[in-house]
């Protein structure tokens, strides 16, 4: 945590990298990928969002997450999906991850497991737009006292 509180985006950064790099299909099904799941879905909102992206290997990262999230969604356990579901979701709300990074995540993924994950990530991807416009309305709603 940085003194002033809260956790380093930095350092968050390099748990990402780490997470992108160690994590494999046949970890999907490990037994603490949940608690990092959760771990991550808690300090999502510190880290980078996308219009701090700028360098081709911090957009590398930020595809690679997306992909390894999206990755996820295809384990056979029911805890691992709800992490990756809610990270994933978090994420978006954050700006950390772009829809279209998603999008190229899926379309990795073989047919089968496409359609498996297809219905999730468009229910996703729609509950964050009409979060991001019910933001925009509340906000144009306001009125200044005259």
């Amino acid at each position: 945590e940085l003194e002033g509180g809260g956790p380093n985006p930095l350092a968050l950064e390099g748990v990402v990298g780490a997470f992108n790099s160690e994590l494999k299909e046949s970890d999907y099904k490990a037994g603490g990928l949940p608690d990092v799941l959760a771990f991550l879905t808690e300090r999502a909102q510190f880290m980078h969002s996308i219009d701090s992206h700028t360098s081709s290997k911090s957009q590398a990262v930020e595809m690679q997450f997306a992909a390894t999230l999206v990755g996820c969604l295809t384990s056979s356990k029911a805890d691992t999906r709800a992490g990756a579901e809610s990270l994933l979701k978090t994420c978006l709300e954050h700006g950390v991850i772009r829809s279209s990074s998603v999008e190229k995540g899926v379309s990795k993924l073989v047919s089968a497991k496409q359609r498996t994950v297809r219905h999730i990530v468009d229910l996703i991807q729609v509950a964050d737009e009409s979060d991001a416009s019910s933001m925009k309305t509340d906000s144009s709603s306001i009125k200044t006292p005259q």
